[in-house]
């Protein structure tokens, strides 16, 4: 049976933004301690934003047989490959340049 309609793919872990940043650094040798998380309400975005963003992925989980990636797993990995995303990104085009 095919499986179809729409598959959230992220990560195997639920995270605050500003524990993704601090997770970023760590993993990448950064200074984490320039990370401040602040309250939504602080942001004065002009786009409204849910105050949880989190993706479900029941369905992936049962149509993949594949355990998906924890945060620091993930970061690892794309660490770990740095020279192959770099080398890829420069064979991509151009940025479009903004006109406003």
């Amino acid at each position: 049976a095919g499986k179809s309609g729409i598959y959230h793919v992220v990560g195997a872990d639920t995270i605050l933004k500003a524990d993704f940043a601090g997770e970023i650094a760590r993993v990448f040798g950064l200074d984490g301690s320039r990370i401040e998380q602040v309250p939504y309400s602080e942001l004065r975005s002009p786009t409204p934003r849910p105050e949880s963003s989190v993706l479900l992925t029941d369905k992936v989980r049962a149509a993949v047989p594949l355990p998906l990636w924890g945060v620091r797993e993930g970061l690892e990995r794309m660490r770990d490959s740095e020279a192959a995303w770099r080398e890829y990104a420069k064979k991509l085009p151009a940025p479009a340049a903004n006109k406003a």
